[in-house]
């Protein structure tokens, strides 16, 4: 969590190289004692030659985070350059955090990053690029430790797997897979009946704000706010089945659950479960809290076997900017990190020898 971004933001501060060798050196000067935050910063002011007081101050011993919000992003033309003109504020109740905050700009050639600082709460900059300016966006890679806007991120089922309550929502008593969602609904809440109600769709007027939602059965009178939503992913709700991209599945022998965010309340998710093989129940309430890092599914047979998975792209995140209308449909591929330290493959192959050797489940 907080520990991990904290060596990660000082990581991209001081760089790989410096990085290195100070925990070089605070491993020569710590070794076999008992060290603090403290004497990790000894070493990085030793090395750099730099103080860093505020910054273990600011990270380890305050509470709280930064929010940033992007607002202002305009384009001048001046002479052979574009100046890319855009205001970042923290919106936290808390004092403004000292940030350097990673800005890529996507132009029409290539891609343009800088990191800038960030010492007030509101802050206006200016970034020239030779190229026209497609697209902008602010901390793309999450460098910063902050708190995130809902939209930053896809809806995936561990949003609803971790709601306070779910309200469930039955097919009429007339469709004929009626008891096959009723089976699985009374097996998925087993224990923790407390955290759920189900109801039958004939007493839900609308879908509540305040709790996460599960829709049960393709057709569900509420399946239109699913496929409304997944549209905008190139996906959709078929007559027979569902598109996910290019794949169409069929509801034949096959079973899919799908997550989206709600539309009144983006920090709440709606899933939709359907279920082809009656089967398939017990299986399903087997494996699907396995999968909660995903936002669609599909499984095959009565087992059942998992056949597709995937998240949702973030296509509306408010630290991203279209500058450009074509740049809704730029792919955006930026740099990818390098680690620390590679090991060479024998090294690879002898780790995993030993581990299995010394399993103690073997």
């Amino acid at each position: 969590g907080k520990s991990s971004m904290f060596f990660h933001m000082l990581r991209q501060k001081v760089g790989d190289g410096n990085f290195t060798k100070t925990l070089q050196v605070f491993n020569r000067d710590n070794k076999f004692k008992r060290a603090s935050f403290d004497d990790i910063r000894i070493a990085f002011e030793e090395v750099t030659e730099q103080d860093f007081k505020w910054f273990f101050e600011q990270w380890i011993d305050r509470t709280g985070a930064p929010e940033i919000v992007l607002e202002n992003v305009k384009v001048k033309s001046v002479r052979d350059f574009n100046s890319v003109s855009f205001t970042l504020k923290q919106i936290q109740a808390d004092d403004v955090f000292y940030l350097d905050v990673p800005v890529t700009i996507i132009t029409e050639n290539g891609i343009h990053t800088e990191v800038v600082e960030m010492n007030e709460k509101e802050v206006k900059y200016n970034i020239s690029v030779k190229d026209t300016p497609l697209k902008l966006l602010i901390d793309p890679q999450f460098d910063l430790f902050r708190k995130l806007d809902p939209r930053e991120s896809p809806p995936t089922f561990t949003k609803a797997y971790g709601a306070e309550q779910t309200l469930i929502i039955l097919p009429s008593e007339k469709n004929r897979d009626y008891q096959v969602y009723k089976d699985f609904s009374d097996l998925w809440i087993e224990g923790n009946e407390d955290k759920f109600t189900v109801e039958s769709q004939g007493d839900i007027v609308e879908l509540p704000t305040d709790k996460a939602v599960t829709l049960l059965g393709a057709n569900n009178k509420f399946a239109s706010i699913i496929n409304t939503a997944i549209k905008e992913y190139g996906s959709e709700l078929l007559k027979d089945g569902v598109r996910y991209g290019k794949r169409e599945i069929t509801s034949t022998d096959n079973s899919f659950f799908i997550s989206i965010v709600n539309p009144n309340n983006m920090k709440a998710v709606i899933t939709l479960l359907s279920i082809g093989n009656k089967d398939a129940v017990e299986g399903l309430n087997r494996k699907l809290p396995h999968y909660g890092k995903y936002s669609y599914l599909a499984f095959s047979g009565s087992e059942p076997t998992n056949i597709d998975k995937g998240q949702w792209s973030v296509n509306n995140s408010p630290l991203v900017k279209n500058i450009d209308e074509s740049a809704a449909n730029v792919k955006v591929e930026l740099e990818t990190r390098q680690t620390l330290a590679t090991l060479r493959s024998e090294e690879r192959r002898v780790g995993k020898e030993c581990r299995s050797r010394w399993s103690p489940y073997h």
